[in-house]
């Protein structure tokens, strides 16, 4: 599974996919959870995932926008071992539907890097999964997203409200971490970098 963002947001360091893909290894773009990643946008994420490598790697090891997509459509449906990712018989109907009025239309060869360099979400029209129409005309259409956004609120509420007592105790800790840190650089062991 590549995180890229949440691994770029922790200084996790960045995943040899390039090497993973040329040893034939099975890629899947994920966007790991809320407190490493502050979001779970896939286009945001499959984005960085076409993006990140490039400051490291020739340009023909580049990842284009269609392997990307590949990554996160077929790369995620071998991971999961679930028959999703593509439209055919036995697969679930899961779909989305971008609508052309935010998506600028591109010739047909040009489309994949305009969904994956150019879109953050804002051309979803509908969204099917198993069949079913779960979003449209830019509601939800089987949860109350009112009563959700203000349950989500009063858990931040409840959550920020401790947070300098765990900053305190994090200062406390934070020698700790950083010797332990240092000792797995020491160690060189892969995905490991400290500064400082």
């Amino acid at each position: 599974m590549h995180n890229p963002i949440s691994n770029s947001k922790l200084g996790a360091g960045t995943a040899p996919i390039i090497e993973m893909r040329k040893a034939g290894g099975r890629i899947a773009i994920g966007s790991d959870g809320s407190s490493s990643a502050d979001g779970q946008n896939m286009f945001e994420t499959i984005k960085s995932a076409a993006n990140v490598h490039r400051v490291s790697h020739c340009y023909e090891d580049w990842i284009l926008a269609e392997d990307a997509l590949s990554m996160c459509w077929n790369g995620g449906a071998a991971v999961l071992g679930q028959p999703v990712g593509k439209l055919a018989p036995g697969y679930a109907a899961d779909l989305m539907l971008l609508h052309t009025r935010h998506l600028f239309i591109t010739p047909k060869e040009q489309i994949a890097g305009q969904i994956v360099h150019s879109e953050l979400g804002s051309s979803v029209d509908t969204m099917i999964i198993g069949g079913e129409v779960v979003f449209t005309d830019n509601r939800f259409t089987r949860i109350d997203e009112a009563a959700i956004h203000a349950e989500a609120q009063e858990i931040l509420t409840r959550i920020y409200r401790g947070m300098p007592e765990r900053q305190r105790l994090f200062a406390q800790m934070y020698p700790i971490f950083r010797d332990l840190e240092r000792a797995v650089a020491d160690a060189r062991l892969p995905f490991t970098r400290f500064c400082g």
